[in-house]
């Protein structure tokens, strides 16, 4: 396989399907900045290729034959902490949305939005720390009027004294929306140590991602 200059070889796909895992190789290799690591059938299969690369980016199947691909997110985090899951699924249930970001999901793609768009998301995901589909977000919007919606998550007290000055900062400037950029700029950092603080931030409070971050917070 060749390698785009100044390319990052660092998407793995986890796909059980033969034909969509190939048109997602496919797509990385299109996109700029980006190309496939790996490609896998399962989450086990993928783990030692996840733990030696470096920040990688994981598209997940939420549904991997009989096993359902949301139980391996939480084992891809602790294998590479860096790593960056992004759900890739037709199903658009609000309850399949809702448990794959409690699990410390990153981004949650429809398969026909990643097949049409995935250079797009991949760079969104460079500057955010978490994309979604149109479609899930429409669900998330209308899911959260329903007065229902804090019974999936419930706030608890956070204690933030575990955070140094810095990881307060930034921690602030996440739950505003600020992207990793615009983060870096406003404490005169470089993206990479806003990136590795974030990781140290997510640790200290027990969180995997964003979405279950502003969920703990709430």
């Amino acid at each position: 396989m060749s390698v785009k200059m100044g390319s990052n070889r660092n998407v793995i796909i986890i796909e059980d399907q033969d034909s969509l895992r190939e048109a997602l190789a496919q797509m990385v290799n299109l996109a700029v900045n980006h190309t496939v690591a790996g490609s896998f059938s399962s989450v086990a299969s993928a783990l030692k290729v996840i733990n030696s690369t470096s920040a990688p980016i994981v598209l997940l199947d939420v549904h991997l034959g009989n096993e359902l691909g949301i139980d391996g997110i939480r084992e891809i985090k602790c294998v590479n902490p860096y790593a960056k899951v992004v759900m890739l699924s037709s199903d658009s249930s609000i309850q399949t949305i809702i448990e794959a970001f409690k699990m410390g999901a990153d981004g949650y793609l429809l398969k026909e939005d990643a097949i049409m768009m995935l250079g797009e998301y991949l760079r969104n995901l460079s500057r955010y720390d978490s994309v979604a589909s149109p479609g899930v977000v429409s669900v998330l919007i209308l899911h959260a009027t329903n007065p229902r919606f804090n019974n999936h998550f419930n706030p608890i007290e956070v204690d933030l004294t575990v955070l140094t000055k810095t990881q307060r900062v930034i921690l602030n400037e996440l739950t505003s929306g600020a992207d990793y950029q615009a983060i870096s700029e406003r404490v005169g950092t470089t993206r990479n140590t806003v990136n590795q603080h974030v990781q140290q931030i997510y640790r200290k409070l027990g969180v995997f991602s964003r979405a279950e971050l502003m969920a703990k917070l709430n």
